[in-house]
């Protein structure tokens, strides 16, 4: 067991010598199980710091106030407790006029996150564990100071909940979405795709989407209207990425009630500016024929990257015979799950 009172003197001494020798970028990483941090006040009042990322078990934010003036331009917060929520985000938004990349994950504090910036790029937050009754009761706002309810700056979103603990705040995931109508990148993970499905509240715009990566993601029957609902705001779209991260197939009656005739009635926009498209196809015929659509019909086709299985070479053979365009075809073989017996057949194709 750490003498946690020294660490503490240590690691404050540490801090406070880096600020006066005007440090630009700080990285503190608490692996410690049972010591948390109460980091000195100073750190956030450096006016030299750019950079600063705290990964692990520490109190931050308790002396800050949004009076004072910092240059940071990245802040990254892993597993900290904000002790003073509502003056941090305060500070966050009137003191960093410089910040552009914020990333929160497993942050602590109240129940109110309120954001007003013009200069940030990119953020994203995954697992917020709020102080409230009520689990679904956080409140997200971010905004931007010269466009009512917008981010001017923003370019890359990344947006994330744990399916595990997959309860997601409807109103407040619209409210982010309103919010970022000039997002370039987008990242989802499947809760919030699921989200989008059960609101039905994809009357957003988001015209600026070039990249769209889904990450985790099965086409199951029920997730292919969320699907059709985020393409269908997105005309621009000219990557996109979807692949699941598990290694046995789903059951072919949960993954195969969308066809080829299906996808052409939809009319989706984006299909004449794809130029890069990556496909986990290992999970039923859903996938598969949504691959077929979009090399089929995709005229400006440059790149195509398949995840499949060993036993699916002749479908990915079938696929490639029908690309109306003649991209690079990149194919990545995944090893499959000893629990896996299930086999899918193209040969209606």
């Amino acid at each position: 067991m750490p003498n946690c009172y020294c660490d503490d003197i240590r690691l404050n001494a540490w801090i406070d010598n880096a600020v006066r020798c005007n440090v630009e970028v700080v990285q503190i990483v608490n692996s410690a199980p049972d010591w948390y941090h109460r980091l000195p006040s100073s750190l956030l009042l450096c006016q030299s710091l750019r950079s600063l990322l705290v990964d692990g078990k520490a109190y931050i934010g308790r002396e800050v106030t949004s009076s004072t003036f910092s240059n940071l331009e990245y802040l990254e917060l892993k597993n900290v407790m904000i002790e003073n929520d509502k003056e941090f985000w305060k500070w966050v938004s009137y003191s960093c006029k410089c910040i552009k990349d914020l990333h929160l994950e497993g942050v602590s504090g109240g129940k109110d996150i309120i954001i007003d910036s013009s200069s940030l790029e990119s953020f994203s937050f995954k697992s917020l564990f709020i102080h409230s009754a009520r689990a679904d009761s956080c409140n997200l706002n971010i905004s931007g100071q010269h466009n009512f309810g917008e981010l001017p700056c923003l370019e890359i979103a990344d947006i994330s909940a744990d399916s595990f603990f997959n309860k997601v705040n409807h109103l407040a995931l619209f409210g982010l979405l309103c919010s970022i109508p000039r997002v370039e990148v987008l990242i989802l993970s499947e809760p919030i795709v699921k989200a989008v499905l059960e609101q039905g509240f994809m009357s957003v715009q988001l015209d600026c989407v070039r990249y769209l990566r889904l990450t985790d993601l099965v086409l199951t029957d029920d997730l292919i209207p969320a699907l059709i609902a985020l393409l269908g705001v997105m005309p621009n779209l000219s990557c996109l990425y979807i692949k699941s991260m598990t290694t046995r197939r789903c059951e072919e009656s949960n993954c195969a009630g969308f066809d080829m005739e299906f996808w052409k009635v939809q009319n989706l926009a984006f299909i004449d500016k794809i130029k890069e498209v990556t496909l986990d196809i290992c999970h039923g015929s859903n996938v598969l024929e949504f691959a077929r659509y979009i090399l089929e019909h995709a005229q400006n086709l440059e790149k195509v990257v398949l995840y499949h299985f060993p036993d699916q070479c002749d479908n990915v053979k079938k696929l490639q015979s029908q690309m109306i365009s003649n991209p690079i075809v990149l194919l990545h073989q995944e090893e499959r799950s000893p629990l896996d017996s299930l086999d899918f057949d193209l040969s209606e194709l």
